[in-house]
Formats: C-alpha cells, structure tokens, sequence
C-alpha cells in the first residue's frame, strides 16, 4: 500500500530521505493550508493551527516500509508526533489527502537543533519553495 506524505521540516531533503526511506518517490511541492511552521522546544519542526496561514512543503509517495521507518524516525509510538491526514494543495489548486507527522504536546517556540534549519531551508530552496 502507498501513501502520500508532505514532508515540510527537514524530510524535504532528499539526501535524508534516501536515507531514511530508499523508496520514496518525489510527488511534487504542495502547502498545507490552515497551519503554521514552528520550531519547537525539542529544536525540531511542527505545524500548528493558524487560520489564515499556510506551509509549504514536498510530497512523498511511501510505501509501507518507508512509511514504518518514518514513524520511527519521527517518534510516533513514543508520542512525539501525530500521525494525521490533511489536505494539501499544489500550485495548480489541485488537493490531496497526504499523511503528515504534528507534534500536538511540544508546540512552544524553541530554537533549533544546530544545522536543523539550515538543511530545512537549503531542501525549501532546492524545490524552489519559499
């Protein structure tokens, strides 16, 4: 089974995909309506709810291999992120249904891991996102 995943923190990389999920397919650039980036107090990236925002970000096909890495990589048994389906839009205002990790208990603002958001914006550049 496949699933669509937007990816908006440093899983845009597609170095550090590779890595961490070697069948990952790149589906194309979409944002996430409804949200807003932060980083955390964990130094990490989220999305929280903001009405009148939006996040830019990359969207993955998984398969459920990758999909099962992703959920350890990103600590979803341990509570630090949801899983969660939203709805994205691309620039041609065409939506999906994709799977994307929120973490819902660490959203106060912190600053980020050294290097952290350097790869976020250098992977937000790369797919010519703002």
């Amino acid at each position: 089974m496949n699933t669509l995943y937007f990816a908006y923190g440093s899983n845009m990389d597609q170095e550090q995909m590779r890595q961490r999920c070697p069948e990952a397919a790149f589906v194309g650039t979409a944002s996430l309506p409804g949200y807003m980036f932060i980083i955390n107090e964990r130094g990490v990236a989220t999305v929280i709810p903001k009405a009148d925002a939006s996040v830019p970000g990359v969207v993955w096909q998984l398969n459920s291999g990758d999909e099962s890495a992703l959920d350890r990589y990103e600590g979803y048994r341990l509570g630090l992120y949801d899983k969660c389906f939203r709805t994205v839009a691309d620039s041609n205002g065409n939506t999906s249904l994709v799977l994307v990790y929120i973490g819902h208990i660490n959203i106060s603002l912190g600053a980020s891991r050294d290097g952290y958001l350097d790869r976020i914006i250098r992977a937000a550049e790369a797919h010519g996102l703002p």
